[in-house]
């Protein structure tokens, strides 16, 4: 398996239990520390499905959503967020994330969330 996930986090610890999980399962892993630096990689780097925080310093969540989602309309994105706050999550679904899950997260449920995006069947919201 070669498909590539990009961990979006500002938090150092749930970047490398990702990073570590994913690669365990056969993915290749890329890494970003915020909303900034993870447009870089997708652009640089096309990968198949993004696994986003909404909080981070330089970009947040939500704007790489909206800024990415002019190049890569269908790029599954699944937001990992300790933010409950319903109308934030409201946001991120509407701005084209296909998936919420919370922190800290199910990692069974992250990795059915991960293989049905890849597999095209987890679309983004309009």
């Amino acid at each position: 398996m070669t498909d590539k996930i990009l961990v979006v986090d500002d938090e150092k610890y749930i970047r490398d239990m990702l990073e570590r999980f994913l690669k365990m399962k056969g993915y290749q892993v890329l890494t970003a520390d915020n909303g900034l630096s993870a447009l870089e990689a997708v652009r640089d780097s096309s990968p198949g499905l993004v696994i986003l925080d909404l909080e981070m310093p330089k970009m947040g969540g939500l704007e790489f959503l909206q800024v990415a989602r002019m190049s890569r309309p269908n790029l599954p994105v699944i937001v990992l967020s300790g933010s409950g706050e319903a109308e934030t999550l409201e946001k991120a679904l509407t701005l084209g994330a296909s998936r919420y899950i919370a922190k800290p997260p199910d990692l069974n449920d992250l990795l059915r969330s991960i293989e049905l995006g890849l597999a095209g069947g987890m679309s983004a919201s309009p």
